[in-house]
C-alpha cells in the first residue's frame, strides 16, 4: 500500500511540475552534447547534456528611444555587423530522462526544451511537457 502512494504522489508532483513548464516555460532549441548514465545504488539514471541559449527576445528590455535619428552609411553598416547580434545566456545542463529518451537520441541531435522563465537553469524536453 505504501508503494502505492509514492507513485500516486510522484505522478502528482510529475503532473504538476509539467503544468509549470506550460505556464512559464520559453521553448528552444538544444544540442546533445554527451550521454550519460549514472549508477546510483541499484538504479541507473540516464542523463542528456544538452547546450541552449536562452531567448533574449524574453528578456525585459528597457524602453528604446522614440525619436528617429538619422544614420549614415557608416552606422547602419555597424548596426548591422554580428557583433551587435542580441545573443541570450548559454546554457549546459544535465537532462534526465528515461532510457527509452536515452537510446533515441544520439550525440549532436537538436531537441527541443522548456526552461523557466525565472530559472533558466532548470529544464524539460518538450514532449514530456507536451504529453
Amino acid at each position: 500500500m505504501r508503494k502505492i502512494l509514492y507513485v500516486f504522489l510522484f505522478i502528482l508532483m510529475a503532473c504538476e511540475n509539467h503544468h509549470e513548464f506550460k505556464e512559464n516555460g520559453i521553448l528552444v532549441e538544444a544540442s546533445i552534447s554527451r550521454k550519460e548514465k549514472l549508477r546510483k545504488k541499484k538504479r541507473t539514471l540516464y542523463a542528456l547534456y544538452v547546450m541552449y541559449f536562452t531567448d533574449p527576445s524574453k528578456n525585459i528590455k528597457p524602453k528604446k528611444d522614440t525619436l528617429k535619428k538619422v544614420k549614415n552609411v557608416d552606422e547602419i553598416l555597424k548596426d548591422m555587423s554580428i557583433q551587435n547580434m542580441e545573443f541570450g545566456t548559454f546554457q549546459g545542463r544535465h537532462l534526465y530522462v528515461n532510457k527509452t529518451e536515452y537510446d533515441k537520441y544520439q550525440v549532436g541531435d537538436k531537441v527541443k526544451i522548456y526552461y523557466l522563465k525565472n530559472d533558466c537553469t532548470k529544464i524539460k524536453l518538450k514532449e514530456d511537457v507536451d504529453e
